[in-house]
């Protein structure tokens, strides 16, 4: 996973990957990763209990599950509204954030 120095974990890409999706995994925030079609590729189980659902609806379009705002409008603001369709058919009315993810170059 990675060296020790002083006490310190140095982790390598691929530790530091799975130490931070542990962190996420865990979070009581629903967090969910989509792709550059807006396909669900990576969420924690928060996002699965917002949706009411057992397990996470990896590569289902976002837009399945999250009535999202008009593109320009997400685009232009880092928080906005969004209407949550659960499984069990109710809908939710809720505040979003969301963030690009930049690649990391190698050694950061």
């Amino acid at each position: 996973m990675g060296t020790t120095t002083e006490s310190h974990a140095v982790l390598d890409a691929a530790g530091a990957e799975a130490l931070l999706w542990r962190a996420l995994s865990s979070s009581p925030v629903a967090h969910v990763v989509v792709d550059g079609a807006g396909v669900i590729v990576a969420a924690n189980r928060a996002f699965a209990a917002l949706l009411g659902r057992a397990t996470v609806p990896v590569a289902r379009p976002l837009a399945s599950v999250i009535e999202l705002p008009a593109p320009d409008e997400h685009r232009r603001s880092a928080s906005f509204d969004v209407v949550v369709l659960a499984a069990s058919g109710a809908r939710r009315r809720l505040r979003a954030s969301a963030a690009p993810l930049a690649p990391v170059a190698d050694g950061e």
